[in-house]
């Protein structure tokens, strides 16, 4: 059995950034990641291998402020609600010119999206039921659930929904995991998934909480089925690039508020130069097809999307229909495990955050002539833009703020063969 390795206490000298928001300190010569501390500051902490916990700051950093959330500390969630709002930005740009400076020069415009609280219109939530049920969101590195009061980040009619959850699944015994969104008519949908024994009149609430229209719907997925137990409309609903409805598939990814979708597809449709023929890879639920279909790829004859969630499919469809666009052919697979032709004009991608490391490789297999790159994590798509090489040039990027309190920065390149 591995031994855990004794903890120790420290003052370290925050000297940086880690890929991954930590402050970044070195102890007897190893980097150590440091969460909730800032660069420049002195602080005692609790080391844990590359780890550490602060127990008190020595010298603060002049930007750091109060978080305005009570368990800031604790939750995974906002790592950087300790940092101002405009140390937040300049930290996002240095991290970014530290892993992708090599592939643009130019500068970088920076957008906010949004308020910078009360922003979330999803929220992915942990649950514990013993005697009662317990509910919030996951510590940093770890399993453990710390509760929820109040989350100041989330949109007002999602918070309000979360006090709901454990009266629901009273008498329930087991854990599990509630994805709450808005849905149609901005009333909560919920995705929820249990392990172990659920409260024989669990369903019987959620159907009088669908039929009452407090919630618009739900899904509930209970250990190993096949199939969820459906209620109501469970798909979420955020705004497509012309402000108009644009339905999620349910359980499916979108973007973390109602605008930052809108927002990142109109800019995406600004940067993507026509063509003929386009490959879509990660396309999910039409987030950018409609604002592509709409705009610049219009009149484009071969439109070939590729996803490999059916329920992503069916709604990328009806968002099209809904809008009277032109249609796309489709593809059900992995993006990452796609085959293109030889000199096709336009690839366009928006993988998730672990890159896309086979879809890259195909699309310098293929010498696709032009790319959009959309990346949630400049680490992975640093990584992506050295697999592709010398052969592609970056000539163009803009990054989108749409993750305020956090280190998670959308980016849009467009690359071109050289």
């Amino acid at each position: 059995m591995k031994r855990r390795r004794r903890a120790e206490t420290a003052r370290l000298e925050i000297t940086g950034w880690t890929t991954r928001g930590a402050g970044e300190a070195t102890h007897n010569g190893q980097p150590i990641a440091v969460r909730g501390a800032l660069p420049g500051e002195a602080v005692e902490a609790r080391i844990e291998g590359r780890h550490a916990t602060i127990t008190s700051i020595v010298s603060p950093h002049g930007q750091r402020v109060e978080p305005v959330c009570a368990i800031a500390d604790r939750c995974g969630g906002c790592d950087w609600m300790h940092a101002s709002l405009p140390l937040q930005r300049e930290a996002q740009l240095a991290m970014w010119r530290a892993q992708l400076g090599a592939h643009w020069e130019g500068d970088l415009p920076l957008h906010d999206v949004g308020p910078a609280l009360g922003y979330r219109c999803r929220a992915r939530l942990a649950v514990r039921a013993r005697k009662g049920v317990r509910i919030g969101y996951r510590r940093a590195r770890s399993h453990q659930l710390v509760e929820l009061g109040a989350c100041p980040i989330l949109r007002p009619e999602l918070e309000a929904a979360i006090p709901a959850i454990p009266t629901v699944l009273a008498g329930s015994r087991g854990d599990g995991e509630a994805a709450l969104a808005l849905g149609h008519a901005g009333k909560p949908v919920l995705d929820l998934h249990f392990n172990g024994e659920l409260d024989g009149a669990v369903f019987g609430r959620i159907h009088e909480a669908v039929q009452s229209e407090r919630w618009a719907g739900a899904r509930v997925w209970e250990g190993d089925v096949a199939e969820p137990a459906s209620f109501g409309d469970p798909r979420p609903w955020v705004e497509g690039a012309d402000g108009e409805p644009l339905v999620i598939a349910a359980g499916g990814f979108s973007q973390p508020s109602l605008e930052a979708g809108r927002v990142l597809a109109d800019r995406v449709a600004a940067l993507v130069p026509t063509s003929d023929a386009v490959v879509e890879l990660f396309a999910g639920s039409g987030t950018l097809t409609v604002a592509l279909r709409a705009g610049p790829l219009r009149e484009a004859s071969d439109y070939l999307a590729v996803e490999e969630v059916a329920a992503a499919r069916e709604a990328l469809l009806e968002n099209l229909e809904r809008r009277g666009l032109p249609p796309v052919r489709f593809n059900i697979g992995d993006a990452n495990a796609v085959q293109l032709p030889r000199g096709l004009s336009l690839v366009v991608l928006d993988p998730p955050r672990r890159g896309a490391a086979g879809a890259i490789d195909a699309i310098a297999e293929a010498r696709v002539k032009r790319v959009v790159y959309v990346s949630c994590d400049p680490v992975s798509a640093a990584r992506d833009l050295r697999a592709l090489g010398d052969d592609y040039r970056c000539i163009a990027a803009e990054a989108f703020r749409l993750f305020p309190q956090t280190h998670h920065l959308e980016t849009v390149m467009l690359l071109e063969r050289q």
